[in-house]
């Protein structure tokens, strides 16, 4: 969802339904995170910038575990946030404000609807509690003009009280039993003109809701719309996100066009430059408009929400990746080094068939892939792939692997098991291991020969991809979560419980420590050239050692934005980098000679 600010110029805020936020000064152009409590914690519904008081932000979010619901509110513009006590533990999913007064406000919640009238310190529940057809509650809206008059959309039909919620009526006539009502909009002027968008389409009511007539959907555009919005300047104007894209009406909602193809769901005006729009979509980020909707430009720098595959390290220095579930704008890319941004590898969208887990950079021209039932092979920087034959059908793929020194040799983990082959038969052969294995989730490649494989608390060793051996099991860990080597015979793993140390290959293992002890270690990697030196994350904070292990020191900056780090990697060319894969928060760079960014 997207806001922009009414009281701070450029000011436009966003967040994601994972309960990431981001703010742009500079009307879109980049974003830089804005720290919220339950980041990656919670799933945000609502997202209101108050309209009449500056620096007042308020979101209502919902989660599966206790202590992470309700709604929250800024008053320092989300520097810091309060929690409202008398709806802790509510799936707060719809918040409005009423427009005479900002201390009058509605939530709309898994248990009806509340409302406060002192700006959100106190609530009160207004729909009867054992009215299961008043819940839940997804939309909420005032009448403008009269605060007792109020509007209520649930899954199944909306709803209104004309008595600050003493009494309330099913206002559902006209419209298609169990629509999931998204949102209401009672025009501005015309107060008894309301448009409701739902999953059937999009209903006008001209009587205050007393009846409903389900208007034309737009062409090319579908029945399930998820905001309607009135245009600022011309009340006849207004524009609708739908799952196939944006669509506008000029005459109130008779006839409809459609301005963009993106599934959008959200939309906001900028009040002090009228003509500019922002949208905010289900895999194409933030976009904005300057000429009312009529063209529209990509605005997502520092704004991120994708969730992205392990990064790989080729020899000339470059990284590569490749986004999960966004057919949108998605595919795979690469960071040249020295640059900052990522450039798309150019790739029929129908190659692969599913979304790429892994990316193996072999150099510039040669890459392997891997989906969760296919691999592929590239020799010409990813342009064009072929299949190469993998695992048989229904072995989830979970890695991927080809190391230098193995000369050609590939090694696959998935569900079933270790797989090992090359590109002329195919990696179908199964690695038999002397002793059960749970199931790989990492391949690691150490310094030659040996390469790792980890599954849950356990790692095994190879020198040649063939032959295994089972290290021991660290004491009280769980999980290790990666490994590096540091000398011919020390490994240290990142854990469930710290940072561990073997002095023998793994065949012994003790505690680091250090700060890291008792904590996870979320993940861990070693310089390319100093062996020495390490990097590690725990809950998003990055630590360096420069002594193998033993001792570590915080190098992220206080105000670093990354909440939780998935990996590591050291750039091998200049300049030196540190680049961190954060969980959907993307990727961030550490200068090693200093400053984060």
């Amino acid at each position: 969802m997207v806001q922009t600010d009414p009281h701070a110029s450029k000011t436009v805020v966003a967040g994601t339904s994972n309960a990431l936020l981001f703010r742009s000064v500079d009307n879109g152009e980049t974003w830089s995170p804005l720290r919220f409590p339950l980041e990656l914690r919670a799933t945000l519904h609502a997202l209101v910038i108050d309209p009449r008081v500056p620096g007042v932000y308020l979101a209502g979010v919902s989660a599966e575990s206790g202590g992470h619901s309700g709604l929250l509110r800024s008053t320092d513009s989300g520097a810091t946030w309060q929690e409202a006590p008398a709806l802790r533990n509510e799936q707060v999913r719809a918040i409005a404000v009423f427009r005479g007064s900002s201390q009058v406000l509605l939530a709309g919640t898994e248990h009806g609807v509340f409302l406060s009238r002192d700006g959100a310190a106190t609530w009160k529940r207004v729909s009867p509690a054992d009215d299961r057809e008043l819940q839940p509650v997804v939309s909420v809206a005032f009448d403008p003009n009269d605060s007792n008059t109020f509007y209520a959309g649930t899954p199944h039909l909306p709803w209104k009280t004309t008595d600050g919620g003493a009494t309330w009526s099913s206002i559902h006539s006209g419209m298609i039993d169990d629509s999931d009502v998204f949102s209401v909009l009672v025009d501005r002027n015309r107060r008894q003109r309301v448009y409701a968008s739902a999953c059937s389409g999009i209903y006008r009511s001209l009587n205050g809701g007393g009846t409903w007539t389900r208007l034309n959907e737009a062409k090319g555009a579908s029945f399930r719309t998820y905001t309607i919005v009135q245009d600022p300047q011309y009340e006849n104007v207004l524009l609708a996100g739908t799952t196939n894209g944006m669509i506008r009406s000029r005459d109130g909602g008779t006839t409809w066009e459609k301005l963009a193809p993106y599934e959008t769901r959200s939309i906001s005006f900028d009040m002090r430059r009228l003509g500019r729009i922002f949208i905010a979509t289900g895999g194409a980020g933030i976009l904005r408009s300057e000429d009312n909707g009529n063209t529209w430009k990509k605005v997502n720098v520092g704004f991120c929400n994708r969730q992205l595959t392990p990064l790989a390290a080729a020899s000339d220095g470059g990284i590569y990746t490749s986004t999960i579930y966004d057919p949108a704008d998605g595919g795979l890319f690469r960071l040249a080094p020295g640059d900052g941004e990522w450039s798309k590898l150019p790739l029929d969208s129908e190659t692969f068939g599913e979304p790429v887990i892994r990316l193996m950079p072999v150099s510039r021209q040669k890459l392997y892939a891997a989906t969760s039932s296919g691999l592929f092979l590239s020799r010409d920087s990813g342009k064009t792939w072929k299949p190469l034959a993998g695992p048989r059908t229904g072995s989830h793929l979970t890695g991927l692997l080809a190391p230098p020194w193995l000369r050609g040799r590939i090694l696959v983990s998935a569900a079933s098991g270790l797989y090992a082959g090359n590109e002329s038969a195919g990696v179908r052969t199964r690695v038999r291991l002397p002793a059960a294995a749970g199931e790989f989730r990492i391949l690691a490649a150490l310094d030659s020969p040996w390469i790792a494989a980890i599954a849950g608390p356990e790692v095994w060793l190879s020198s040649d991809g063939e032959n295994w051996a089972a290290c021991a099991r660290p004491p009280g860990v769980a999980e290790v979560t990666g490994i590096v080597q540091t000398s011919a015979r020390r490994l240290v793993e990142s854990t469930s419980s710290g940072v561990r140390i073997s002095d023998d290959m793994g065949k012994s293992w003790r505690p680091a420590g250090s700060v890291l002890e008792g904590d996870t270690v979320q993940a861990i990697c070693r310089h390319p050239l100093q062996t020495s030196r390490l990097f590690a994350a725990r809950y998003g904070v990055v630590y360096e050692s420069t002594d193998g292990g033993v001792s570590w020191s915080q190098i992220s900056a206080g105000d670093w934005p990354v909440a939780s780090v998935k990996q590591l990697i050291v750039t091998s060319a200049p300049p030196e980098r540190l680049v961190v894969l954060s969980r959907q928060q993307g990727v961030f760079v550490i200068a090693l000679a200093g400053g984060a960014r």
